[in-house]
């Protein structure tokens, strides 16, 4: 299954709704793309706190891949760190630490660094 910036952003700003695109996306499969986490605005990337879960998640069955586009040039030797920081830099003046460390953490569980264009 396939998601968007569509998925996440309602013209109400409300998070929920993309937890409800999410659900009503797993009665037709339940593996997904979530691409283009640039995109997502801060406010609507608070589903991924819930979609990502792993403690108390919505399907424990389903397998989700994100997207990340990085543009720093500079490659560290650690993808988790890269997709942190590009993360911290899309979200950090918008959320609290409290919300912002737990979900970066969550979408940066497991990183695979591909370079050229997803």
């Amino acid at each position: 299954m396939h998601m968007n910036i569509d998925d996440f952003a309602p013209p109400t700003e409300d998070y929920g709704f993309g937890i409800a695109q999410f659900q009503k996306k797993l009665k037709d499969g339940k593996v997904f793309r979530i691409v283009s986490l640039n995109e997502i605005p801060p406010s609507s990337a608070r589903a991924l706190l819930t979609i990502c879960d792993t403690y108390s998640p919505i399907a424990a069955d389903a397998v989700i891949f994100l997207t990340l586009q990085t543009f720093n040039t500079t490659d560290s030797g650690n993808s988790v760190e890269l997709a942190w920081k590009t993360l911290f830099e899309l979200w950090g003046t918008h959320l609290a630490d409290n919300e912002l460390d737990p979900l970066i953490t969550r979408v940066t569980d497991q990183v695979l660094h591909q370079k050229g264009k997803i």
